[in-house]
């Protein structure tokens, strides 16, 4: 198995996945810099996202930082995770 991190954005195929800056919703758009298209509705934290397969996994800041999925089309986002992970880093 191998250990991913997450991040402000990733490549797969011929596709550059990234959170926005501006909104923290999470994009895809061509490496050529055309079809850029929002997939989520939710808005990932600062610590990004990771694609597993076909599902970009992130900790959804419009649901108490649960864990949420979306297909790397857009399609069929969910809570993975029904618990939020807080806010770690106040005491």
């Amino acid at each position: 198995d191998e250990i991913r991190f997450p991040g402000v954005y990733e490549v797969k195929d011929d596709w550059i996945y990234y959170v926005s800056l501006l909104d923290n919703g999470i994009y895809r758009i061509n490496k050529d810099g055309n079809n850029n298209k929002r997939l989520s509705t939710g808005a990932a934290d600062g610590n990004g996202i990771v694609i597993l397969e076909k599902y970009i996994y992130f900790l959804n800041t419009n649901d108490s930082l649960k864990l949420y999925k979306v297909k790397i089309d857009g399609t069929g986002e969910s809570e993975v995770y029904g618990e939020g992970v807080g806010k770690p880093y106040e005491g």
